[in-house]
């Protein structure tokens, strides 16, 4: 890479991809760059409770990239949502290691790895998964019957 190119770090766990896409495509909207490379990698192995069965089976390390830049109009994101639901943090979550917790007393080692609550979890998102869907059509002036395939994120491979 040639000497000055910008760089920084998107570090939002399993939608780390996502994010930096949405980042590089306001990037490139307001016109700062006309080309933007992702490289995203996660390395889940890491951060996982191998003990607690939930999480430690259904997540994997893995990587990304593109090469993203700005088009002609006709192709691209139509529309994006990004959204956060802090009444449902305590179902999937790493207790320690933030600024919320000292990291030196009242910790166990298991809380600065990862946790999940599948059943409970997937009924919260459930419950919102609706209302979601609704804002980011509006937000994209389309209608349910323009969509083809739905598939959203969802860490459980079975369902309660």
């Amino acid at each position: 890479m040639p000497v000055g190119v910008a760089g920084f770090d998107i570090n939002s766990s399993c939608v780390s991809f996502i994010s930096a896409l949405e980042v590089a495509a306001g990037l490139l909207n307001c016109g700062a760059y006309r080309r933007i490379a992702i490289v995203s990698a996660d390395i889940a192995s890491r951060g996982i409770d191998w003990d607690h069965e939930e999480s430690s089976l259904i997540f994997g390390d893995g990587a990304a990239c593109a090469i993203v830049e700005r088009g002609d109009g006709r192709s691209g994101i139509i529309a994006s949502l990004i959204e956060m639901y802090p009444e449902g943090s305590e179902l999937c979550e790493i207790r320690a290691g933030g600024t919320r917790r000292n990291p030196r007393s009242g910790v166990s080692d298991s809380d600065f790895l990862f946790h999940m609550q599948g059943k409970p979890l997937f009924r919260f998102a459930s419950s919102l998964i609706e209302d979601y869907f609704s804002r980011l059509l509006q937000k994209s002036s389309l209608q349910l019957s323009d969509i083809g395939t739905v598939v959203p994120h969802q860490a459980r491979s079975s369902f309660p």
